[in-house]
């Protein structure tokens, strides 16, 4: 059997992100790692593809279920009323017979496959490749929602400050605009540099408008994420030291969830073909059988019982093509997912080259903006 599998990475992911994500409140979250274990738990895009994870666990018991014995049981109530008319002749009148009789009958009936050419097999393969490809398709939706929660995250703090930049601008400028005002009528300025202090002026307005709308929109995305208003969030953690760009990419290759999951589709299509290719084989299983009827439906005095076994062995001769057909779409489908693989280890490599080029340039203009603040 499959077993579950731990979120281990998740958990340690939260834990490196905050000692407390204990909640104390129906606010925001305090911190980073608050954030993304309430996502975690109640983000509905996620829970929809843990459950679909628990439809291939029972499809893969349904699989398994095939290849078990199958006991059936029915039951019958029936009568059955008979009239007979008889024409009278010249030695005898005629006669009319009436009969009544019960039509009741139970049977049990129990088959197991006892060699199905190995298609049971196969299917079993097939099945354990479909609900591993699922959890690697699950664990790529919990690593897009933590980008997502951390995204919001940072893009609520972001917006904090630069709306508090932009509070203190306009708090500046009036000072300025008013200072000008009053040179102007000292006659220390002139009419440009008052037109220019009221245009900065109405500038850091339509700056701190767009401040605003922009926090807005960052507490919808977060509230979306999450499912609950950023309140008084925190400065998120320093960011460890990052393994070089090669280690990087061979770790992508082995961990990348898209690449893990088309490997196994693709373990699942190959799986598909045996099972397709096995139909031609015979099929050996075995049947018993029991019925208790009614010896004769009109004498409710005697039952009969009858306990049939026996052996039955199929082999498929002639399907006008239907199994080759389908043995060929299943190699058709399999090339396709042997594609998909190589398509998906591309996108991890040039996902982790855009990521490694974007973090590079985002350090150096960090650099240089410090510089700039400095100077």
């Amino acid at each position: 059997m499959i077993r579950a599998r731990a979120h281990g990475g998740i958990a340690l992911t939260l834990l490196a992100l905050g000692p407390a994500w204990s909640w104390t409140n129906a606010a925001g979250a305090a911190t980073l790692g608050d954030a993304i274990s309430m996502a975690y738990r109640t983000n509905p895009s996620l829970l929809a593809q843990r459950q679909a994870v628990k439809v291939l666990d029972e499809a893969y018991v349904q699989v398994r279920s095939q290849f078990g014995p199958q006991i059936t049981a029915s039951a019958a109530l029936g009568e059955q009323d008979a009239k007979v008319g008889e024409p009278g002749s010249i030695f005898s009148p005629p006669s009319r017979l009436v009969g009544h009789a019960r039509t009741d009958s139970e049977s049990l009936s129990l088959s197991q496959t006892l060699y199905d050419g190995g298609r049971s097999g196969s299917a079993d393969n097939a099945a354990e490749a479909d609900i591993l490809a699922g959890r690697e398709q699950l664990r790529g939706a919990e690593i897009q929602v933590m980008q997502q929660v951390i995204s919001a995250y940072t893009g609520v703090r972001r917006d904090q400050e630069l709306l508090a930049i932009a509070r203190e601008a306009l708090v500046l400028l009036v000072k300025q605009d008013e200072d000008t005002e009053t040179r102007f009528k000292l006659r220390e300025v002139t009419v440009t540099d008052r037109a220019q202090a009221k245009a900065r002026l109405a500038s850091s307005r339509a700056a701190l408008a767009v401040a605003q709308a922009r926090l807005q929109i960052s507490r919808t995305q977060y509230l979306q994420v999450v499912g609950i208003n950023p309140d008084d969030l925190e400065a998120p953690p320093n960011v460890n030291e990052l393994p070089s760009v090669d280690t990087a990419f061979d770790l992508a290759e082995a961990n990348n969830p898209a690449l893990r999951a088309s490997k196994y589709t693709e373990q699942a299509s190959h799986a598909r073909i045996q099972e397709e290719k096995s139909a031609k084989n015979i099929t050996l299983s075995a049947r018993v059988d029991y019925l208790r009827a009614p010896v004769e439906g009109y004498d409710e005095r005697f039952y009969q019982d009858s306990l049939t076994s026996r052996l039955v062995v199929t082999k498929p001769l002639y399907t006008s093509g239907m199994i080759d057909s389908r043995v060929r779409a299943a190699l058709d489908r399999n090339n396709q997912d042997r594609l998909q693989v190589d398509a998906a280890r591309r996108q991890a490599i040039q996902t982790v080259g855009q990521a490694w080029s974007e973090m590079m340039a985002a350090d150096t203009v960090l650099k240089a903006q410090q510089e700039q603040v400095e100077a």
